[in-house]
């Protein structure tokens, strides 16, 4: 596998994202994919730095030990949101999502599995599989990825290969667990950022990796026929004398072109607009099709956009084309012993629902029976506090409890977390 000095427009573009519990090593093995194309290609692809993805997708920093000792304590800094990088190998051009691991920012890590084509699951070598580990694989497949590829990290902190072994069956039964093929999916042992010195020994499982994100991983179909559909993954604020405004995402089906005119549709009033400019890889083009991220600059007849008037989320559709409010849905829950909720769901349920890039809460009413047990399904109706756009067949993610990072002062712990997993039926103004 040899590098390629830069994203060239000819090459296929496979979309990953690295997932897996919080301090798995999910950036460092971000940054060490960069570092070793950088040195194959004597510094044409620029590596990041971990400090670079945390600014572009947010801190959260956590202060462990006593504040009157500042000294004797440890700052400890969190991902919050989806950061991206974009490199190339001989064959591929690769966008790569950053997502982060922790709990209360899994709407986050939602966006970013809403985008790509597959996963590299990033697990800690001494942990095993965690918490978040779980619930990231059912995020997957609740947006129908069926591609990974496991990173068994920080393998030079264990000694014990019995361990290794352990753990890595752990892994492939909780991918069967999950709907994945266990048995068949290549797991490397490695470390993105071995504490010894010598990181040329560790060099090789990177190579094994970025081997495997080339040649064993399949390019999926994208169906270019048809309307065109695209949600807004990021909304960038105006600059001076700029008209217009640039927001980014990937075409999920369709062409976009540049002069279409289209709609803006979910969180509030249908707004319509013309796509004046198109971009990709910094690149003026004159159409996207379905599979390719795409910037765009839309621009309103007769009356400037707003940056309040966008946000992540909305989806870029043909005219006529609406949100909805209500729809129908089967939904069915995780059972206690996969993580799931421990009572049953009853009408008026107020829960999260994850489309990918669009999050939005609703109310649940149980049809045909009173209730919904854990490890159970039933048909439900969804009322949702805002219109979305969302068409029949979609799936969603269904979460529970407080979603931010901190409790509001004397509210008590609830549990929190995905409950289940559904897919829309019959989507309704």
């Amino acid at each position: 596998m040899s590098a390629a000095a830069e994203v060239a427009p000819n090459r296929p573009t496979l979309a990953v994202a690295t997932i897996g519990h919080h301090h798995s090593g999910k950036t460092s093995l971000t940054v060490a994919i960069t570092e070793l194309l950088a040195r194959r290609t004597d510094g044409a692809v620029r590596p990041v730095t971990a400090l670079e993805l945390e600014r572009r997708g947010g801190l959260w920093s956590v202060f462990h030990g006593d504040v009157h000792s500042p000294g004797e304590g440890r700052i400890e800094t969190r991902t919050v949101s989806a950061s991206e990088v974009r490199y190339a190998t001989e064959h591929r051009n690769f966008v790569h999502v950053d997502s982060p691991g922790w709990r209360p920012w899994l709407k986050n890590a939602a966006r970013a599995q809403a985008v790509v084509d597959a996963l590299i699951l990033v697990v800690s070598a001494p942990k095993g599989v965690e918490a978040q580990t779980h619930e990231h694989l059912l995020l997957a497949r609740a947006l129908g990825l069926s591609q990974l590829v496991v990173f068994l990290n920080k393998c030079d902190r264990v000694t014990d290969v019995e361990w290794l072994d352990m753990v890595e069956q752990d892994v492939r039964e909780l991918l069967i667990r999950c709907g994945f093929d266990g048995d068949g999916t290549r797991i490397i042992r490695g470390a993105a950022a071995p504490l010894a010195g010598d990181r040329t020994r560790w060099e090789a499982c990177i190579s094994d990796l970025l081997e495997v994100l080339e040649l064993e991983l399949q390019i999926p179909e994208h169906v270019v026929q048809g309307s065109p559909l695209l949600y807004l993954d990021h909304v960038y604020s105006r600059r001076p004398g700029q008209e217009g405004l640039v927001v980014d995402g990937r075409v999920r089906r369709g062409q976009v072109r540049a002069g279409d005119t289209l709609t803006i549709a979910g969180f509030g009033e249908p707004i319509e607009v013309q796509v004046s400019k198109l971009e990709m890889n910094r690149r003026k083009v004159e159409r996207a099709q379905a599979g390719e991220f795409v910037g765009l600059r839309l621009v309103r007849p007769r009356l400037a956009l707003q940056p309040a008037e966008l946000r992540t989320g909305q989806a870029l559709v043909k005219p006529g084309k609406t949100a909805v409010q209500r729809l129908t849905a089967h939904l069915d829950l995780l059972a206690t012993g996969e993580n799931g909720r421990r009572t049953p769901v009853r009408s008026g349920h107020i829960g999260l629902l994850l489309f990918g890039t669009t999050v939005v809460a609703g109310r649940f009413d149980v049809l045909g029976q009173e209730t919904i047990a854990p490890g159970e399904g039933a048909t439900v109706a969804v009322e949702l506090v805002q219109p979305v756009y969302v068409e029949d067949g979609m799936t969603f993610l269904l979460r529970d409890g407080n979603q931010g990072p901190m409790l509001p002062p004397g509210e008590r712990a609830r549990w929190a977390g995905t409950a289940g997993m559904g897919r829309v039926l019959e989507a309704r103004g």
